[in-house]
């Protein structure tokens, strides 16, 4: 309508202006206000940006991770390792998932390489959390971690 503003039409769930320019969202009200735990998810999402080339694995990791407690650089730095490393998991279970858990070769059947590097990867995790002192998420399955020795000993998280 003349006199109301400028005429607005969708593109998909986008709003776009009279000039076929897609409207900014921040001018948007929320469809609903954010619950408490979705805001301290956002706020410690935008104050600890999750690392690029991620997957879903070491998302969740992350995610679950930086939610509600401060962070030190160092320490970031090896949880994204962590994360990274989890990713590597989920690619070497899917693998074997896929091929099976014995491969032909030219000496004759093995067993697939991807089982020993994930036990590798596994123990790398374990002892990664054990470094910040957090816990594993309950979907992992880590080799049980005892007392934390030598450098992992040291100084370790105060929760």
């Amino acid at each position: 309508m003349p006199g109301h503003g400028p005429a607005t039409h969708s593109y998909g769930s986008l709003p776009v202006d009279h000039r076929g320019g897609v409207r900014s969202l921040s001018t948007l009200e929320p469809i609903h206000p954010l619950t408490e735990t979705e805001q301290a998810m956002t706020d410690s999402t935008i104050k600890y940006p999750e690392p690029t080339g991620m997957n879903v694995a070491g998302t969740k990791l992350w995610t679950a991770t930086v939610e509600g407690t401060e962070w030190e650089q160092h320490e970031l730095a090896v949880l994204e390792e962590a994360c990274r490393t989890r990713d590597r998991i989920a690619q070497l279970d899917h693998a074997v998932t896929t091929d099976g858990i014995m491969l032909s070769s030219s000496q004759g059947m093995r067993v697939h390489p991807a089982i020993a590097e994930g036990r590798q990867q596994r123990l790398a995790l374990a002892r990664l959390l054990i470094s910040l002192s957090i816990p594993p998420l309950e979907e992992d399955v880590l080799p049980k971690a005892g007392v934390p020795r030598g450098v992992y000993a040291m100084g370790g998280r105060k929760r």
